[in-house]
């Protein structure tokens, strides 16, 4: 696939990244590949590049705990691999909102690395891929699949508010109906266990208790 590794190299790339900064990130990834998996098979896109760019996503978290620096620094990681349109999700997947120059986030960068970021941001356009994992990184728990609006309160608790996340809010809901629309139901439909991570019960035995 041009622009991106094979599932299984990027699925070696991810668990060989763990021991560098343990932690749920990779299980995020795991379950954000499987949710843009699941969504691209029944929307006409490519399965396998979809899973790809969703395992990819959070891969600049292998250098730390940082903020919205995992997205830069993803992004020159798989640069220097040579996979520019994987490297581009890391970048796109932490501005949702698009915005040309995202101010008022937590990029904890240097002057120079934020430089750099404005340019990105200001020569790119954003396709159907960099929506596709925006929407399925807000799907994706370390344990399992959640609806959105859990999983966004669930972020902005750990890391606090910033003046774009009502913006990135409207977005990705915005995304979750472009989503629904081509899939032909749902995606809440697509993916197991969603209701059971959500409510913390199965809906479907309490109805026929």
């Amino acid at each position: 696939m041009a622009g991106v590794p094979g599932v299984m190299e990027a699925l070696e790339l991810l668990y060989d990244s763990q021991p560098f900064n343990p932690g749920p990130w990779v299980a995020h990834c795991l379950y954000t590949g499987e949710a843009a998996r699941r969504i691209a098979a029944v929307c006409g896109m490519d399965e396998e590049r979809a899973h790809t760019l969703g395992l990819l996503h959070d891969i600049g978290r292998r250098f730390g705990a940082h903020d919205l620096r995992h997205g830069y620094d993803g992004y020159r990681f798989l640069l220097s691999r040579g996979w520019p349109d994987a490297a581009k999700i890391c970048l796109t997947h932490c501005n949702v909102a698009h915005s040309p120059a995202p101010a008022g986030r937590r990029w904890d960068c240097t002057m120079a690395e934020m430089a750099d970021i404005h340019r990105f941001f200001s020569q790119t356009s954003y396709d159907e891929w960099d929506d596709l994992i925006a929407l399925c990184d807000g799907l994706a728990g370390a344990d399992g699949f959640l609806v959105l609006e859990k999983r966004l309160i669930d972020v902005a608790l750990r890391r606090g508010i910033s003046p774009e996340l009502p913006r990135e809010w409207k977005r990705r809901l915005e995304l979750y109906d472009l989503f629904s629309r081509r899939a032909g139901q749902p995606v809440y439909a697509l993916l197991p266990g969603i209701a059971e991570n959500t409510l913390g019960f199965d809906p479907k035995d309490e109805a026929n208790g």
